[in-house]
């Protein structure tokens, strides 16, 4: 790749396409993709690498004390409503002691 290339590259900030560029033409050149197929492969590429980073980025803004998974989600620390309110006959009592009661209509009794 010539100066001018790796520098409209890094301007357009494709640096996937910079970082793999000669992996995509022995690619292309070992499966005898067309310029077609060698384009859509790229722009793919460049797209999932830019949405990886991008919600990484996001994750780190987002300032979470943890990563949370759905194995590890703290459901029973969540207000009424959630998973950690137990259904009663008539109403709903709130399981974090707050002690606040619901209808099962959603209106607040005490």
């Amino acid at each position: 790749m010539n100066d001018q290339l790796t520098a409209k590259l890094k301007y357009l900030q494709l640096d996937g396409l910079l970082a793999h560029w000669d992996d995509y033409l022995k690619l292309a050149a070992d499966q005898h993709w067309s310029d077609t197929r060698l384009l859509t492969h790229v722009i793919e590429e460049e797209y999932r690498i830019k949405r990886g980073r991008r919600r990484q980025r996001r994750l780190q803004n987002a300032l979470l004390p943890e990563p949370w998974a759905i194995e590890s989600y703290p459901f029973q620390r969540q207000p009424c409503g959630a998973l950690s309110c137990s259904v009663e006959p008539e109403t709903r009592r709130c399981g974090n002691n707050s002690g606040r009661r619901f209808r099962v209509d959603g209106n607040i009794l005490s």
